[in-house]
């Protein structure tokens, strides 16, 4: 089943679209992309899949949409007259929840369904290619929220030792390694050795890993230690970008590190003002390189 639907004219410029929706995860990214297009000018909406943990602002307008159903996901969208969506925020990939269509040639299960089992990458750039051959356009979050990026230089009090500086050269290495894989998107290095790397549980699991590793240990190489965080390579950044906010700075500081060096203009920091009064209070350096 297809359905076809012409949107506006792509621009890249928020200017340029009066109405967008927020295909919308869990994590408090949507809600500040929302925040930010309502000071635009423009309308957005959001779009929850069911049975998902939802903090909708107040007042905000909101759909609640079977992923399984793309077809009726489209139909939702198009009956808003809104053809330019961002996604924002975390999906998993388990379906067993939700109901497929009745259809059997639906658009999950002749496109989607076949490549679940890829990489991340993969997936979400088919999902990309069924919005786009459908009409719509996608807008990447990095495009939407500039303000929120790392840009460049130190935006701590703290600031990163000779031998962070070292540590921050080795574990943007590290990345870039593990990203050809597209495995994760951040490292810890702690003495110019590899402390932890970013899997499918995500940043948070791997700073807990290595707060219980650092606990256990007797030597020096477990004092000290550097968090980085970027983008993976070739990744699709109008789907995934790397993210940090006040729960990473609290989880930096029990695993004992000294600081987190995030690549520039590619990672979003929530309430970035926040996360910065946060890390000055604990002594922890924020840098983008």
């Amino acid at each position: 089943m297809i359905v076809k639907m012409l949107g506006p004219p792509k621009s890249k410029s928020m200017s340029n679209f009066n109405k967008i929706a927020i295909i919308s995860g869990e994590g408090k990214l949507p809600q500040l992309i929302f925040k930010e297009v309502e000071m635009s000018g423009a309308e957005a909406c959001f779009f929850y899949p069911h049975k998902i943990t939802a903090k909708i602002p107040k007042n905000s307008p909101f759909v609640f949409f079977n992923p399984l159903d793309i077809e009726g996901l489209f139909l939702e969208l198009s009956k808003r007259n809104i053809f330019d969506v961002v996604f924002a925020g975390k999906i998993t990939r388990s379906i067993n929840n939700y109901a497929l269509p009745d259809d059997r040639n639906n658009i999950f299960s002749s496109n989607l369904k076949p490549v679940l089992q890829e990489t991340d990458d993969k997936v979400l750039r088919k999902i990309g290619v069924l919005f786009e051959n459908h009409g719509f356009n996608i807008r990447g979050v990095l495009e939407l929220l500039p303000a929120s990026l790392a840009s460049g230089g130190i935006l701590t009090i703290k600031e990163p030792s000779l031998d962070d500086k070292n540590d921050i050269i080795k574990a943007v290495g590290y990345q870039k390694i593990l990203s050809k894989s597209d495995i994760g998107q951040s490292v810890i290095v702690a003495n110019g050795l590899c402390l932890g790397l970013e899997t499918l549980p995500g940043t948070d699991a791997m700073l807990d890993f290595v707060k219980g590793f650092k606990n256990k240990g007797q030597l020096d190489i477990m004092s000290g230690g550097v968090l980085y965080k970027g983008i993976k390579s070739n990744q699709d950044t109008r789907f995934d970008v790397p993210v940090i906010g006040l729960t990473t700075i609290e989880k930096v500081k029990k695993a004992n590190l000294e600081g987190i060096a995030l690549q520039k203009d590619t990672v979003v920091i929530i309430e970035k003002d926040k996360v910065i009064k946060l890390a000055n209070k604990l002594d922890i350096f924020i840098t983008a390189v």
